[in-house]
């Protein structure tokens, strides 16, 4: 049984989306997809870079992409995050 369900995964998508930088969204979606894919066989990286790299979700393959509500939020929170281990390095 995986650890992290698909609300875990949307979630992580929708704070990564919002990542201003697009090294540090690309680097953020890699590693945590990396960590889902060990998790889950069935883990879809090509669904993944979608929700990550460019903020939307495919439900089903050949589905309209829809965006992923509320990433704003979360993306202020991670954006200062973010800012703030780089000035700490």
């Amino acid at each position: 049984m995986a650890d992290f369900t698909k609300r875990h995964m949307i979630a992580t998508a929708k704070i990564i989306c919002s990542v201003g930088d697009n090294n540090t969204r690309a680097h953020l979606a890699n590693e945590f997809g990396r960590m889902f894919a060990a998790d889950n066989p069935r883990f879809d990286w090509a669904r993944w870079e979608t929700a990550c790299l460019r903020g939307a979700i495919q439900e089903r393959p050949g589905s309209k992409l829809r965006p992923i509500a509320g990433a704003g939020e979360l993306g202020l929170q991670v954006q200062t995050a973010v800012k703030q281990l780089g000035k700490e390095r």
